[in-house]
């Protein structure tokens, strides 16, 4: 049975936006994984110039599992690196498929410009942040 109240998380979501060093902001393609809309003047594919942004503020991004994974697409070679990356609990609904930017970084410079997509949406009971797994893949 769900309740009305509940413990009160507010101190955890403070002490967890505290560690939240990082920034990043996260798009979305408004016209879907194809990435093209139709042009209705010219009945034309076209693809947008610029993504949705839906979320730009601070985060942190944690390896989710340590190493890389080769994996051959598209006959190119290319690896495969799990993340996990979180943001403050009241941010917006992020969706699999948006695209998660990290654009600074106090402790670590290397993560910053790193392009991430988003690969799953965690829930949680008891949630004091907005989780996301991460993929990034690389040349």
């Amino acid at each position: 049975m769900t309740t009305a109240t509940g413990p009160d998380l507010s101190g955890a979501v403070t002490a967890v936006e505290e560690l939240m060093d990082d920034t990043c902001t996260i798009t979305r393609d408004a016209f879907g994984s194809d990435g093209e809309e139709l042009d209705e003047d010219t009945l034309e594919l076209a693809t947008p110039d610029t993504p949705t942004l839906i979320y730009s503020g601070p985060c942190f991004v944690t390896a989710s599992n340590i190493g890389s994974t080769p994996v051959d697409r598209v006959g190119l070679h290319h690896t495969l690196t799990r993340f996990a990356g979180n943001i403050p609990i009241a941010s917006p609904e992020i969706e699999v498929g948006d695209v998660f930017t990290v654009t600074g970084s106090r402790r670590d410079a290397e993560l910053v410009g790193r392009v991430f997509r988003v690969t799953e949406v965690v829930a949680s009971t008891f949630a004091v942040m907005r989780k996301v797994r991460l993929e990034e893949w690389t040349r």
